[in-house]
């Protein structure tokens, strides 16, 4: 079976256009350093999110912005930090509205991989009958808008996702999925300004820590302001894990997990873009369910030769990077005089004109 891998690199470069400038910079999806910067996007909404830009400036002396929230989390549970934790989950709310915005904008600004590589996955299915399995790490839904414009079947509910033989997991939840909570009568009153006002009053700690730890599993997409979304005493709570550099828990339901489970068996064949291979959890769960699958990967991760080191205990028989040119109009493009390479784009156009390289290859 084959299992294409996505990190915050495959949807960075996401749209095959490297003017980045005006509107496409303000939308083009952050990585994970850039999550706080001071972008238009990001300084627009921060001013919504206290809790979220009371991080900003020590976020932009870090070299780690995972090692800084694993620190600021541990402290928070430690030493009963009620405000710091509400501060953490301020950030929550953040991501959710950031890439619901960058969802809804980023699609319109030119060829997209991302319709590539799902119509090349399509075409693969429709010729062999095999499942497609994909596993994005990123919150974003522009996978799911692909989906839904190459494959012809819209994704209504959480079980579409792996409704169909192209089917995707997203381990660390998605900026469109939500949990209604009802925080009762006891929880205090829920302000006309929002619920960000309800969630950052130290008073309902315990609503929110019930929010965070409860075993519900009915999610439910919702591909707007999650802070819009409130019905009396009842709010939805954002279904996606903040970045922590030991990411050792899955936000995803319960039948996602298990068809990730009894899928990763099967898996002989794996293209990674844009993906470090830094997610802990993930990884366990792939030495669990594939150790002794005979595995050939692919890798499309710029100049990055270091995901084989973290993927030591896979049994790989064959690993090959990804290293051509990216051209437009024939020409060759060049960052600071060096051809740009081994990038999702370069990526899509290589494997467009040829099977060289090609992942799902004709058959």
């Amino acid at each position: 079976m084959k299992m294409v891998i996505l990190g915050a690199g495959a949807s960075f470069d996401s749209i095959f256009n490297h003017e980045y400038n005006g509107d496409l910079l303000k939308w083009c999806p952050p990585l994970g350093k850039d999550l706080f910067s001071y972008k238009p996007l990001c300084n627009e909404l921060l001013r919504h999110y206290p809790g979220a830009e009371s991080f900003r400036s020590e976020i932009s002396y870090s070299n780690d912005i995972e090692e800084l929230f694993q620190n600021k989390y541990a402290l928070a549970h430690g030493s009963n930090g009620a405000n710091l934790l509400l501060q953490i989950v301020n950030v929550q709310f953040y991501l959710q509205e950031l890439f619901s915005e960058i969802s809804y904008k980023y699609v319109n600004f030119g060829p997209s991989n991302y319709d590539t590589l799902i119509r090349q996955a399509y075409d693969y299915h429709l010729k062999t009958g095999e499942d497609v399995l994909f596993v994005t790490f990123n919150y974003d839904s522009l996978l799911e808008k692909s989906f839904e414009k190459i494959v012809g079947k819209p994704i209504k509910d959480i079980h579409d996702y792996i409704r169909y033989p192209i089917k995707i997991i997203k381990p660390h939840g998605s900026c469109n999925w939500v949990k209604r909570i009802n925080v009762g009568d006891n929880a205090g009153p829920i302000y006309m300004q929002g619920i960000l006002k309800f969630l950052y009053d130290e008073t309902n700690m315990n609503s929110v820590l019930n929010a965070i730890d409860s075993s519900n599993e009915d999610y439910e997409l919702f591909d707007s302001r999650i802070i819009e979304y409130r019905i009396n005493k009842t709010f939805a709570f954002p279904q996606l894990l903040i970045p922590l550099k030991h990411k050792d828990d899955f936000i995803l339901p319960v039948d996602h997990k298990e068809l990730l489970e009894k899928a990763l068996g099967k898996v002989d064949d794996i293209l990674i873009i844009g993906w470090k291979a830094n997610e802990q959890s993930f990884y366990k769960l792939m030495q669990e369910k594939i150790y002794s699958n005979s595995l050939k990967v692919k890798i499309v991760c710029g100049s990055d030769k270091s995901i084989t080191s973290r993927l030591y205990g896979l049994n790989i028989v064959e690993c090959k990077y990804f290293n051509e040119p990216l051209f437009k109009d024939n020409d060759l493009l060049l960052k600071d005089g060096i051809p740009i390479s081994g990038t999702f784009s370069s990526y899509m156009q290589n494997t467009s004109k040829s099977d060289d390289h090609k992942f799902f290859k004709n058959v």
